[in-house]
Formats: structure tokens, sequence, C-alpha cells
């Protein structure tokens, strides 16, 4: 759980830089990211046939205020929204594949009641976090994430072939290739700093052979106004839920699912960097990311947008300045407000070439699908995480190219399925779901932590299920020491007679996995173990937790809202027994 050994921190989250340059550093973050929160829209506009000055106009202003007003309360929490970390939001490009078929169908009034509704599923899903630790994984969010960019790699060749009256034929494919070449050379021989700025200087570069080819047309750009709120254009919701919405939303919630694990991860991340001295994860902190996040795609939606979600830029940034103060946040986040009452950056969006665009679009597809990489290996790819990876990909991408039973399939069924996103997405949640109820060997009981019985009833459970296994004695009396001292960690907050302790125990030959489930509030028993002092003044002094730290293999307290998880793990084999032999 340590930071990272690159990242040398000079101001931590709770402190506070001096504001000028809190807004420098704002600003800084605002760049980088940006032309990926603004071109976006655009994008997905553009592919979808519904490109016009008034639709782009309010698309890009709606995103830029959800985007601003929720990176401020990522650095400075209201309630449950925020996290407390200088985390930026923006457009989620997850989202580009079914957004294009939503706002191509219904336009943007469709895409953002559907928008809205698959938001709900974010704030469950931020809610009860702990339900889906074990079918929401890393793996079924990559597999999505690399469908998404076999879903939208099609309108990237078409966005770069897009022919312009008056041009020459190969003034796209030049400017669209010099684009390419340029943020691809930067992102690989620019250095780590100068590869944050690769989309942005290869767009500012393709603009300007643009203009050389005649694709850079800027009169839009000199006839609209300096500031404005186009407020008139607001496109409002589509609420008759016609078969287009059903047939559209498990699509939109299946994405929703993998930003939350973006968001997830993201969140987990700048923990690790934003803190001068190694501190266990708060899984709250995790919670209140995600339902910022779903209150940004729920706002989006309401204001007929793309959702959003946050940047892993944000750590990049973190351990290149140094700085990890929530005030940056905030900065940045009233800096993308500030620019949402430009009308004239989001003419300067329409006038970058349709061939400049496809081009980003290809290096982000590209990015996007390193990042489902990453999540897939996140926890190793044993053999059943490979073969739900496997067949999951390539379910969706046979029914991308609608090759499943195309004629026997129902018609309702293939407005579903034919996103090959979707069908995947499906595949590795049910296929995920399976191996979890096929490895469901742990055992459990749930105990009253008042009263005396509580650690007599644990003990009982304990020895039934050891001896099974081919147990000897000492290693019992081992696994049953750690629990107790566990139960009498958690047992010492309890406060009511109704406090409870869920404990379940799987044992794979000499290893023991023991879970122990409680809603109390604690102190996170990991980091209490971490903070111990070498030599104690009495003997007796934080005995419970020595004794933990000495007998157990690992010990994990994963901490969510109402709900509280301790892992520990025992081997039937001493430590010392074991370097012995």
């Amino acid at each position: 759980m340590s930071p990272s050994p690159k990242t040398r921190l000079t101001l931590a989250v709770d402190e506070s830089p001096k504001p000028a340059i809190a807004a420098f550093l704002g600003f800084q973050a605002v760049l980088l990211i940006i032309s990926g929160i603004a071109l976006t829209p655009v994008i997905v506009l553009r592919a979808a046939g519904q490109s016009n000055p008034t639709t782009d106009a309010w698309a890009v202003f709606a995103v830029l205020m959800v985007s601003g007003i929720t990176t401020i309360l990522q650095g400075r929490p209201l309630w449950r929204f925020g996290s407390g970390y200088p985390l930026f939001m923006g457009t989620s490009g997850s989202f580009i594949a079914v957004c294009i078929v939503a706002v191509a169908q219904g336009g943007l009034a469709l895409m953002g009641t559907l928008v809205a509704t698959s938001a709900l599923l974010q704030f469950f899903f931020a809610y009860r976090l702990y339900w889906f630790r074990k079918i929401i994984t890393p793996e079924v969010g990559g597999v999505v994430v690399m469908l998404i960019v076999v879903t939208v790699f099609p309108v990237c060749t078409d966005l770069m072939n897009a022919p312009v009256p008056g041009t020459a034929p190969e003034a796209s494919a030049l400017t669209a290739g010099i684009t390419f070449l340029s943020i691809v050379l930067l992102a690989l021989f620019g250095g780590k700093r100068l590869r944050l700025w690769g989309p942005f200087i290869g767009i500012v570069i393709g603009c300007i052979v643009g203009a050389t080819q005649g694709l850079f047309k800027p009169g839009e750009l000199q006839s609209s106004a300096w500031v404005g709120i186009p407020l008139g254009d607001w496109p409002g919701m589509d609420l008759s839920f016609g078969l287009d919405y059903w047939t559209l939303l498990p699509g939109f919630l299946i994405v929703t699912i993998v930003g939350a694990i973006e968001t997830y991860g993201d969140a987990i991340s700048i923990q690790r960097v934003s803190h001068h001295r190694p501190r266990p994860l708060s899984f709250k902190v995790v919670q209140n990311a995600l339902f910022n996040d779903g209150l940004g795609n729920f706002l989006s939606g309401i204001l007929g947008t793309m959702p959003n979600t946050t940047y892993s830029t944000s750590i990049s940034l973190v351990e290149f300045t140094g700085v990890a103060a929530r005030r940056v946040a905030v900065w940045g986040g009233s800096i993308f407000i500030f620019l949402a009452f430009f009308p004239k950056f989001s003419a300067l969006l329409r006038a970058i070439p349709s061939s400049v665009v496809g081009a980003y679009l290809l290096v982000l597809l590209a990015i996007l699908f390193i990042s489902g990489l990453r999540l897939i290996s996140e926890n190793g790819l044993d053999y059943e995480r490979g073969v739900i990876v496997s067949l999951s990909f390539w379910i969706g991408v046979a029914f991308q190219n609608q090759v499943v039973f195309p004629e026997v399939l129902p018609n309702w069924l293939h407005a579903i399925l034919d996103n090959g996103m979707t069908a995947g997405g499906i595949a590795a949640i049910v296929l995920t779901g399976l191996v979890s109820l096929k490895n469901r060997g742990a055992r459990s009981i749930t105990i009253p932590l008042t009263g005396g019985e509580a650690l007599m009833r644990a003990n009982r459970f304990l020895q039934r299920h050891a001896k099974a296994q081919r147990w000897d004695n000492a290693a019992i009396d081992r696994l049953q020491l750690v629990t107790e001292e566990a139960i009498s960690f958690l047992k010492n907050q309890a406060l009511y007679h109704r406090d409870s302790i869920r404990l379940s125990v799987e044992i794979e030959e000499d290893l023991a996995h023991l879970e122990l489930a409680t809603s109390l509030d604690t102190p996170n028993l990991g980091s209490e173990i971490e903070s111990l002092s070498e030599i104690p003044e009495k003997p007796e002094d934080e005995a419970e937790l020595r004794i933990l730290r000495a007998m157990a293999q690992s010990v994990e307290h994963q901490q969510f809202s109402g709900r509280s998880f301790l892992s520990l793990t025992v081997k039937a084999v001493a430590i010392e027994d074991e370097s012995a032999n």
C-alpha cells in the first residue's frame, strides 16, 4: 500500500499551497485534459450525424459545467459527494460507443435520459460496494473496455476519411497521418512530462497542417461571441421510454459499471500517492468518489451531455509535481466553469478538422485498450480468469460482427446483443458469477459480540472445519488464537447487544482464509498494527495487535460506509518452523 517510490511529495492532500501555486497547478491540469473533455461530445455528435453549431455549443457548455462542479466536489466534499482528494473529473471515453448510437436514434434527449437512468445504478453500486466485490471485478471491466475499442474503431476511420468539399483527396489523409504520428512520437519519445502534453500538441500540429490543406475553417470562430450562455439550447429529456430506450439501456448500465470500476481504481491510486507516509486504503473514500461520479453522470443526463468519470491524469500530476493538495482540484474545477461561458471555445472545437479528431480518437482508443489490459492483469491472470476474459472478448467480437445465429435471434435481442460491448460485458458478468459460486468453499457463522459465548462459539466452529482438513492441534490452536485476538479487537467497539460478527473460514491445504464482517465503525486494524512501537512500555500493551502481527500471514481491513471486512490468512505451519525446514 505504499506510494510509488518515484513520488516525492512536497504537499500532502491535507496541506494547503499558496493560492498562486494552486491556481497554476489547477490551470496546468486543465490544459492537459481539456481536449479530451471538450472534444469527446463533439466526436459523438459528428459520428451520429447530429453536429451543428447550436448542439455542439450546448454539449460543450454542459460538459464543462458538470466537470467543474464535480471536480470541485472531489476536492471539497459535500456530504457523501467527493473523495477529498485532487481527482479531476471529465468526459468518459468509455461511453463513446453507446452514446453515438443513442444520439443517432433519439438525439441528445434520448442519450440524456439513458445517462441519468444509468447514474442511479452507480449510486446503488457506491452505496453497496461491498456486495459487488467478487462479481464486478477488474477482469469484467477490462473486457468491456477492450470491446469499446472494437466497437468505436470504425468511427475513427470514418472521421479520418471524411471528404471535405473543395480540398484535395489526399488532404484529409495527410492531416490525419501527421496528427497521429505527432501524438504517437511524443508518447514514445517525449519523456514522462512531455508525454502528458502529447494529445494537446498533436491536435495543434494537426490543425496547422489542416489549415495549409484548406481543412481548418475559422469562419464560425470569428463570428461567435466571446462571452455567453446557450440557455435556449437545452435538448430536454426523452421521457417516452420507448423501444430505443429499453434496447439501449443494458449497454449504458454495463458501461456505467465499467466507469465505476475505473473510478474505483483512481480513488485507490490517488490515496497511495497523496500522503507523506503510507496508510491503509479507505474504501469510504472510494465510495464517496463513486457517489460524486454518479452525481456527475446524473447532472450530465439532465443537461443532455456525455457522462463523466475521474481522470487518471490526476495521479500522474501528483507524481510529477509532488503536490497532492485538494485545493488544486478546487481551482481546476473553477477554471472549467469559467471556460464554459466562452462560446468561442466551443466554436474553436468545431473548427478542428474531422481528420484531426479521428486521429486523436484513434490514439485515445489505443490508450483505452491499454487500460483494459491493465484492469485484466491487475490481480494476475490464472486459468479461470483467462477463460473468462478470452470467452467474453470473443463473444463480444462475434456479436459485434453479427455472426452468432443472425437469423435465429429475435429482433429485440438483436437490438441488445449486436453491440459487442454489451454482449461481451454480459458474458463476463455471468461467467464471473458462475466461477464465484463454484469457488464458494467458505463456511460461516454469525456470532453476537456481546455476552460471554462469542469466543467459545468461534473456537468450536473453527475446530470443526480445521479438523476436517486434517490440521493438527498446534495449527488449530494458532488459528483459534488469531481469531480470538481479532474478535477481541472488534468486541471492544461493540456498544449494543445487537452488534454481531459474521465469521467465515475457507481452508485450502495449509492456509486458512478468515473473514470477519461487521457493521461496526472501528479503527483500521491494519493501520493499528503498522503503527505499533518496536518496544512496548508494558508487556501487556497492545498485546492483541502484536499477536496478530506475529501469527497472521496477512491482515487486511477493508472499511466501507456501514460495513467492514477484516481478512486474515493463517498458515498451518508456524513461520519459524517453516524456515527451519
